[in-house]
């Protein structure tokens, strides 16, 4: 896939991590040369991801993100000049309710909270 030259020293970084990713047959980022196979792979309908990046493209056109107020400096047309990329994201959260008590440096404190209790420590990584 070939990306604009504005792009070089990002894809510099990327390149290697989305072919690796590609060859393990990782699910979470898609290539694609044209919308058509980018909506084929995510299993939408190609019309539907065609409107969504002309819309899109007409916020870029006027400088203000209409759908989700994205900040201007950061609309950016897209043309599929290269391919297609995209990546999806999971969000996550690490914590308990009600479990061990920690301090500011995630060492578990005892019942006093004083001391650490080192039987209780195993398995949390901060």
């Amino acid at each position: 896939m070939k990306v604009p030259t504005s792009w070089t020293s990002s894809t510099q970084l990327l390149d290697p991590v989305i072919k690796k990713a590609e060859e393990n047959g990782y699910e979470a980022i898609i290539t694609a040369d044209s919308v058509g196979e980018l909506a084929e792979k995510l299993n939408i309908p190609a019309a539907k991801l065609q409107k969504t990046i002309d819309d899109y493209n007409s916020y870029c056109d006027h400088g203000q993100d209409r759908e989700f107020f994205k900040n201007p400096d950061y609309l950016h047309k897209l043309t599929g000049e290269g391919g297609y990329l995209v990546g999806k994201f999971y969000s996550g959260a690490y914590g308990t309710v009600g479990g061990v008590k920690i301090d500011e440096n995630c060492q578990v404190l005892d019942g006093r909270r004083s001391g650490y209790s080192r039987s209780l420590q195993r398995g949390i990584r901060c």
